[in-house]
C-alpha cells in the first residue's frame, strides 16, 4: 500500500512536470487529435465541441496531479490482499 501511495505521488509529479514545462502544449494536440477522429467517426460538431470542453475540464494540472495519484491507487486494487 504505502508503494503504491509513493508511486502515485512520484507519477503525478512527473505528469505536473511533463504538461506544465517541458510539453505545455501536448494536452491541446492530444484534445485536437480526439476532434479529428471523432469527426472521422461521423460526429456531429456539436458533440465534438461538447467532448473537448469535458476534455478540457478534467485536464487541469492541478485534477491531473490529483487523478494520477488515484489512478495508480485504484490500478494496485486486486494486489492489495496478496501477500
Amino acid at each position: 500500500m504505502l508503494t503504491l501511495i509513493f508511486t502515485g505521488v512520484v507519477w503525478a509529479i512527473y505528469g505536473y512536470i511533463q504538461y506544465k514545462y517541458l510539453s505545455p502544449g501536448l494536452l491541446e494536440d492530444k484534445i485536437i487529435q480526439s476532434q479529428e477522429a471523432l469527426l472521422k467517426m461521423g460526429r456531429s460538431e456539436e458533440m465534438v465541441e461538447a467532448q473537448s470542453e469535458m476534455m478540457r475540464l478534467f485536464s487541469h494540472r492541478s485534477q491531473m496531479l490529483f487523478l494520477g495519484i488515484c489512478s495508480v491507487q485504484l490500478s494496485g486494487v486486486p494486489y492489495w490482499h496478496c501477500p
